[in-house]
């Protein structure tokens, strides 16, 4: 995860707070319904599963939300894409609040079901906290001694997401090009290769007395993901196009919005006293031309000036300071004036402990949320975990049901297996039965073969239309692999249930059946393409 994500995401964790952490990856555990809560918090890193494939499994699975007696916050980010899907998406589960990157004229295109119904407010996409304030405090070098004199990283966005999405990495090819004339440093990249994850990203903009940039966001209003689905269709017909030339081929006005955000990197840059050079903007009306940054139009015909400034280091030095004191440690835009501002959205109404409203019992209020919780909830859980484990047998002894000659086999050999990973293969095999049964029923596009390549045997994963290389094993097959890395790395025990139990298929969605491989080397003359064939 990227810090200023996991920052964001833990905003109210200094102030004191009863939180509650839901990963929705995986189905909300039915006893959280029960608990009467003060406020719920939909995170971005939640709502982006707006434009997953599995959407409507998650919009199923977190439907009990518009049922809670509390306010419900969202807190969107990227609202331009899948605009529609998330106006009524959030309409449906009664969002109560709604913190948008974007003033009312931007956001006004967005949100129609929502408007009237729900009370806005603006939020950035990430705030400067002092954990890492602090850390640049005591690690940045002064400019003179740091090794680059520019920096940056950015991704080349696909096309749907305008010429704004083409400016993030064209700024950075464009410096990259440019600076060595103008005596400047670089460490400049636009490859997925180099993309720096975790606290490093910080070391990284600490290295560079410089980094380039521009605002967050795109220049297109895709609704529903149809303007996605026609670009990817140009582009499967010709791999080739440039975005110009795609451009010209999409209806006239559609890459003709402006909704652009400050990034939380240019909040890292101000407290690393990192200079930036940016494409002109508004900055979320943090950051001023001039001011807190050196200017660049938005064709970079400019940009050699731009360059030419860094050279002035004193009064680059007095920029960066101006953005450090007005900026951080003004305290306008931290993470804790964040929650503070979360907070204010709670309102006064306090949740009624759940003992007290089951049971009408007088008794003071629980102290924590274990406490409030603990007389059902255990029931529940204890519950959940029989059924849980109750379905996951079945599917694994449903795999066995469907493969006579290697039940016989597991018989004659049960005291050569060890039983723990002997479970783990049966289950797996058992949810990939369950994967080819609906993915038919369904009329899916996916199927299952079965393949001898090179020394393995391997249950593949295909998509329609997929061409599978196989080689002929040479001899005794060494492995027993599913590799299910084109479909996903999970795959649900029961499919098309709204809460169906996710089981990991391993790293990279490749599994490798442990127990079932030390069956093949031991028996390497059967059929075992046949016999580890799903028949369903």
């Amino acid at each position: 995860m990227r810090v200023a994500v996991e920052q964001h995401l833990r905003a109210l964790d200094r102030g004191g707070d009863e939180i509650v952490y839901v990963n929705a990856y995986l189905p909300p555990p039915r006893w959280i319904r029960l608990v009467d809560f003060d406020a719920v918090i939909l995170h971005t890193t939640f709502l982006c599963v707006r434009w997953d494939p599995t959407f409507e499994r998650y919009r199923r699975a977190f439907s009990w939300l518009r049922r809670v007696r509390c306010p419900i916050i969202a807190l969107p980010q990227d609202e331009y894409d899948h605009a529609a899907v998330l106006d009524e998406w959030l309409g449906e589960l009664g969002v109560t609040h709604v913190l948008s990157n974007f003033d009312a004229e931007t956001r006004s295109p967005i949100y129609s079901v929502l408007d009237g119904k729900a009370q806005f407010g603006r939020a950035l996409t990430g705030y400067i906290d002092e954990a890492a304030a602090a850390y640049c405090r005591e690690h940045a070098l002064p400019a003179a001694e740091r090794p680059y004199d520019i920096v940056y990283r950015a991704l080349r966005l696909p096309y749907w997401f305008g010429s704004h999405g083409q400016l993030k990495h064209e700024i950075g090819l464009a410096a990259a090009e440019r600076a060595p004339a103008h005596g400047l440093r670089c460490d400049i990249s636009t490859r997925p290769e180099d993309t720096i994850f975790g606290p490093g990203w910080l070391d990284f903009v600490m290295s560079g007395r410089a980094i380039v940039g521009a605002e967050s966001g795109s220049s297109v209003l895709d609704r529903r993901g149809e303007i996605r689905v026609r670009i990817r269709t140009l582009l499967a017909t010709d791999p080739t196009l440039t975005f110009e030339q795609v451009d010209a081929l999409m209806p006239r006005g559609w890459d003709a919005y402006a909704f652009f955000a400050i990034s939380p990197r240019h909040l890292e840059a101000v407290i690393a006293r990192t200079a930036q050079i940016l494409v002109e903007g508004e900055y979320s009306g943090v950051l001023e031309p001039d001011r807190h940054y050196i200017p660049v139009r938005r064709d970079l015909s400019d940009l050699d000036e731009a360059l030419e400034r860094l050279r002035d280091v004193g009064r680059v030095d007095d920029m960066t300071t101006t953005a450090y004191e007005e900026v951080y440690l003004s305290g306008s835009w931290t993470t804790d004036r964040f929650a503070d501002e979360l907070r204010r959205m709670f309102g006064t109404r306090r949740a009624t402990p759940l003992r007290r409203r089951v049971t009408g019992a007088a008794a003071p209020a629980a102290r924590s949320l274990e406490e409030l919780t603990r007389p059902l909830t255990s029931v529940w859980r204890v519950c959940g975990v029989a059924f849980t484990v109750a379905r996951l047998a079945a599917t694994a002894l449903a795999s066995v049901g469907q493969r006579p000659e290697l039940a016989r086999l597991l018989i004659r050999e049960w005291t050569h297996i060890r039983p723990r990973p002997l479970a783990r293969d049966l289950l797996r095999l058992g949810a990939l039965d369950r994967f080819e049964r609906y993915q038919r029923t369904a009329s899916g596009p996916w199927r299952v073969l079965v393949t001898e390549e090179a020394d393995s045997l391997v249950l593949r994963t295909c998509h329609d239309g997929d061409r599978v290389d196989a080689t002929k094993a040479a001899g005794r097959a060494d492995r027993v692999i599913w590799d299910h890395s084109r479909a996903g790395v999970t795959v649900a025990a029961n499919p098309g249930a709204p809460n169906a139990d996710l089981i990991s298929v391993g790293p990279d969605g490749v599994y490798e059946f442990t127990a079932l491989t030390g069956l093949v080397r031991r028996h390497p003359s059967l059929p075992w393409a046949a016999t580890l064939s799903p028949r369903v």
